[in-house]
């Protein structure tokens, strides 16, 4: 605990995985094929963060999937918060797992997973998350004490009012920080620092403590004459498939489905989508929880180009009735054509209500949705657009997981503003900018895209809105630039960065 500011561990943890074991929480590794998971495991101290980061500097990544396992009956609040942010950073998935100790003699290990539990300020820690899972573990809130002072003594009750507001401020923030809903902050509050509040599946979900990839919580919006409604889950878009946003609306009676990928991805060209309406089978809606479906044939299915969206899908009552229920939804397509197009919805009653509006007040079809792009458009773009644009994603993410990326998207030399450099010694310019300015948003304006290819080689250049902040220092910066990347026609990797501002 820190000094009294921490949480409390109630009666509540006896007979629970490892909750007689007051050991401070240690960092170990599983490989796993292509996936590492990280074993964190024991009570969170303040020395906690600073275990963890020289645990992250022992480089102990070699995967493609990262997760972190946590097992603890909590500890201090500010070492859990800090060890969440950490998390969140590394771009880690957080999951509640338990594990037997290490023999200290084994060559590898490779444990059988068992129960375990987070609590209170671990469960803080769990937060951190990219991706939040929990299974068949426990994971307890409460809220924080302050009735003791940073000398051990117990404070006034001007001090304690005082501190309590502090920590309930900095608490608030790190919750809506980590993407999680301010109603978990109000729980926590109304917990006694001897309860704890267990949060079922169905809190767990309404309240963004874990995270999941099927659609819910749509947004109607007014669209030529009618209202449309719109989700969005980017988790959705996973392996090869790209599906990460959902439309629904109807024109002149007809109801439509509309499915989008990330706007990052690789958009689909016309030579794709000749390959792939020859296997095209059609459209398939399932009811969750149900054998009923509903089979569209190929007439319903129209694949788009040059854009973030890349299916129209049209149905009919049968159909809207499924959804409005809850269904998932598969384009049928082999996956041998690298892409796949499947969604789940679960809706809530609010959404049911969302839904039935978009399909009942039609948009005037002379100005519905924005069409794709032209085919000509992403003919000339090819495919390096898309390369462009996801670097630019990449560049935004959180620092070890943006770094681990660009690694891999640079040719091992690179003429970088002018001068040839190693991939190696580019990768140091790279992380030293990262550590200054580790949170960036970097975005292209579409329309300003231009491309010439010659042999070998593709430059793409575009207007890119940015901007980068300091949280530590307070600092942040925005602007415009020009910038341009060469890209080698038979890696796709980069050989060439260049780029000038256009305005601070």
């Amino acid at each position: 605990m820190m000094r009294g500011f921490g949480f409390f561990v109630a009666g509540l943890f006896f007979g629970l995985p490892c909750a007689a074991a007051a050991k401070d929480m240690t960092f170990d590794i599983i490989y796993q094929n292509h996936t590492n998971v990280v074993v964190a495991d024991g009570v969170i101290t303040a020395d906690t963060p600073d275990a963890f980061r020289a645990f992250l500097a022992s480089e102990p990544f070699d995967g493609f999937d990262f997760l972190i396992d946590l097992n603890s009956p909590g500890g201090n609040l500010w070492g859990g918060m800090e060890l969440g942010r950490m998390i969140r950073a590394e771009g880690l998935t957080a999951r509640v797992m338990a594990y037997p100790p290490r023999i200290s003699s084994e060559g590898s290990w490779n444990p059988s997973e068992e129960p375990g539990m987070c609590m209170s300020a671990c469960a803080l820690a769990f937060l951190g998350g990219e991706d939040r899972k929990v299974e068949n573990g426990l994971l307890g809130f409460h809220q924080f004490s302050s009735a003791v002072n940073a000398q051990g003594e117990v404070a006034d009750l001007y001090e304690t009012e005082t501190i309590t507001q502090v920590l309930s401020g900095r608490v608030h923030e790190y919750i809506e920080e980590m993407g999680v809903s301010a109603t978990l902050f109000s729980k926590m509050s109304r917990t006694l620092p001897e309860e704890m509040y267990l949060p079922n599946t169905q809190e767990r979900e309404e309240l963004k403590i874990v995270t999941y990839s099927y659609f819910r919580d749509f947004v109607m919006e007014p669209q030529a004459g009618g209202v449309i409604a719109r989700a969005s889950n980017p988790r959705n878009a996973e392996g090869r498939n790209v599906v990460s946003g959902i439309t629904a609306y109807c024109e002149e009676g007809t109801p439509f489905l509309r499915l989008s990928q990330p706007a990052h991805y690789r958009t689909i060209n016309l030579d794709w989508i000749r390959q792939s309406e020859e296997y095209l089978r059609g459209f398939t809606l399932r009811a969750n929880r149900s054998v009923q479906f509903v089979e569209y044939p190929v007439s319903h299915v129209r694949l788009l180009s040059g854009g973030p969206d890349v299916a129209d899908i049209r149905l009919d009552q049968r159909g809207v009735d499924m959804l409005v229920s809850g269904a998932t939804g598969v384009v049928e397509m082999p996956a041998a054509g690298g892409r796949s197009m499947y969604f789940e919805m679960k809706p809530t009653e609010a959404d049911r209500n969302i839904l039935d509006g978009a399909f009942r007040l039609c948009v005037d079809a002379s100005k519905s949705l924005p069409k794709a792009a032209p085919t000509e458009v992403i003919e000339g773009y090819r495919d390096f657009v898309g390369d462009y644009s996801i670097y630019l994603a990449a560049w935004s993410d959180p620092n070890a997981q943006a770094l681990r990326q660009l690694d891999r998207l640079y040719a091992d030399s690179v003429t970088f503003y002018g001068k040839e450099i190693s991939r190696a010694a580019l990768m140091e310019e790279k992380r030293a900018f990262a550590e200054r300015w580790p949170v960036r948003n970097y975005s292209a304006r579409r329309s300003t895209f231009e491309s010439s290819c010659g042999s070998d080689v593709c430059a793409v250049s575009a207007t890119i809105d940015w901007r980068a902040d300091s949280p530590a220092r307070g600092k942040s910066a925005t602007g415009e630039a020009w910038y341009e990347l060469t890209f080698d026609k038979a890696t796709g990797r980069i050989i060439a960065e260049d780029g000038r501002s256009t305005r601070n």
